[in-house]
């Protein structure tokens, strides 16, 4: 993958957003033709301590996590405008 830093946000694969995810950092998750730094479209931003109440077990995290991105590309990757995937970045 491609190094690409766009304003304060450096792209990232999911796997190492689930890490950070995982480890309390928070992940900003955009459509992948989208731009993070945009004024349009603001960036989704995950982090684990808002979700700690409802889940404790490492498992249910990341089975919280990869629910949280189904989610996000349901609603928001759907047109060939924005782009069919989601992409993941971290702030630098």
């Amino acid at each position: 993958m491609n190094k690409i830093t766009i304003g304060k946000y450096t792209r990232i694969s999911k796997a190492a957003a689930r890490k950070l995810f995982l480890a309390g950092k928070t992940v900003a998750i955009v459509p992948c033709k989208c731009d993070p730094d945009n004024k349009f479209f603001q960036a989704f931003t995950a982090n684990r301590r808002d979700k700690e109440e409802f889940v404790i077990d490492e498992i249910g995290m990341k089975n919280y996590f990869d629910n949280m991105v189904n989610s996000f590309e349901y609603y928001n990757c759907q047109y060939n405008e924005t782009g069919k995937y989601a992409a993941f970045y971290t702030v630098s």
